[in-house]
């Protein structure tokens, strides 16, 4: 049972790295981008999500650790599930962001391009095509993490011994196959240091083009 348990824990515990890095993003995606499209701060989306799945994990162990030392059982189980559904809260709530912040972008841009001539900057610089890619990497990992959350609270619901855990293949399609579609995706794509060095110059309220020393006789304009 001991070893199921610290099973358990490190599958729960694993998943929470690619979130690190999806929260991250987004937050670094919002810097670069335009803050003036997002309804919360950057930082909420880095550190704020982040220190939630900590406190999530926490919940989770302890009920680990009630359920393989103490009795009853069944209250390490309740720990447990609400450990794991605090963790699909957030990656609930963290999509929903993402999303909300995708859509006003693009409405706001649609009814005034002109504001968004920062944005375009960036893009133009770090590559549409790879910021795009990224951005679908990061939507997909998530999507992924969402699907194996929900999984594991049905699942813990029916107890260690329930239905859902005897069945193999089910736990391998909706535990383990979005894992690695979501360490794969965030693997093969995976974003260039101009990235992260452009989100800092954007942190700083400085124009990009005082950073392009290999571009700075290119037209900006003519990227857009």
């Amino acid at each position: 049972m001991a070893g199921y348990l610290l099973y358990i824990i490190f599958l729960s515990i694993g998943p929470n790295f690619i979130a690190a890095v999806n929260y991250i993003s987004l937050s670094r995606f919002v810097w670069a981008l335009g803050r003036r499209y997002s309804r919360v701060h950057p930082a909420v989306y880095s550190w704020g999500f982040i220190l939630a799945d900590i406190i999530c994990t926490l919940v989770l162990g302890a009920g680990a650790s009630w359920a393989a030392l103490l009795a009853p059982v069944q209250m390490g189980e309740r720990l447990m599930i609400g450990g794991l559904a605090g963790q699909a809260f957030c990656s609930l709530l963290f999509a929903t962001l993402g999303l909300d912040y995708y859509l006003r972008r693009r409405r706001m841009i649609r009814v005034s391009p002109e504001e968004d001539q920062d944005g375009a900057e960036y893009l133009w610089y770090l590559g549409r095509a790879k910021i795009c890619a990224f951005a679908y990497v990061t939507a997909i990992s998530s999507v992924c993490l969402l699907t194996r959350a929900c999984f594991r609270i049905v699942e813990l619901s029916g107890g260690f011994n329930g239905t859902l855990a005897r069945i193999e293949p089910l736990l391998f399609a909706l535990d383990g196959v979005p894992v690695l579609i979501a360490s794969t995706a965030c693997t093969l794509v995976t974003p260039h240091p101009d990235f992260w060095h452009a989100s800092r110059i954007a942190q700083q309220e400085r124009p990009i083009q005082d950073h392009l020393p290999l571009k700075a006789t290119y037209n900006l304009d003519q990227g857009l």
